[in-house]
């Protein structure tokens, strides 16, 4: 005969587990990524330069593109 065993009723789902991790930890999840940014700017300056400035000529060539064509 088993016993029952209501611990294992209606347990969370894992995704569900996760979001509950990032309610509670929020303000340190976004400190953490925000410093890992910084680290990959100062760490990788090349390669952030390139990605930097590929977008900022890619956005002013939109802009002149769209200026352009009015």
């Amino acid at each position: 005969m088993l016993i029952h065993d209501a611990r294992k009723i209606n347990k969370p789902r894992r995704k569900f587990n996760i979001y509950l991790f990032y309610l509670n930890n929020r303000k340190s999840i976004k400190k953490i990524f925000i410093i890992l940014i910084f680290l990959l700017i100062i760490l990788f300056p090349v390669f952030s330069g390139t990605i930097i400035g590929n977008w900022i000529k890619d956005f002013f060539g939109t802009i002149i593109h769209i200026i352009s064509q009015i």
